[in-house]
């Protein structure tokens, strides 16, 4: 069982669906003593809500601001294409200095 199930179950709402990661399903906020939960119960939670945001990103709304810097970038890489390092090149030039340093 999940930790947010447990900690649903214990508050007595037994009848939220969270099996699917799909946006219809609701719980109060006050449903989650979130203080009261370890950190590794809280770290558990925090990942089942980021993988539930993950499996709809269409879902999550965006600001007109935001929406248009996204397109501003995917432009400019489309005209200059990748000014970014490789994964290969970062890890020749991590290797690179941790064998300075030795």
């Amino acid at each position: 069982m999940t930790v947010l199930k447990e900690v649903l179950a214990l508050r007595g709402r037994r009848s939220v669906r969270l099996t699917t990661l799909k946006p219809e399903y609701t719980w109060p906020m006050s449903a989650i003593d979130v203080s009261s939960l370890s950190i590794n119960d809280k770290l558990q939670l925090l990942d089942e809500i980021w993988e539930s945001l993950y499996a709809t990103p269409e879902a999550i709304p965006l600001l007109d601001s935001q929406r248009e810097e996204i397109d501003r970038r995917i432009a400019a890489m489309d005209r200059e294409g990748s000014v970014g390092s490789s994964w290969e090149e970062v890890e020749t030039r991590i290797r690179t200095r941790l064998k300075a340093c030795r």
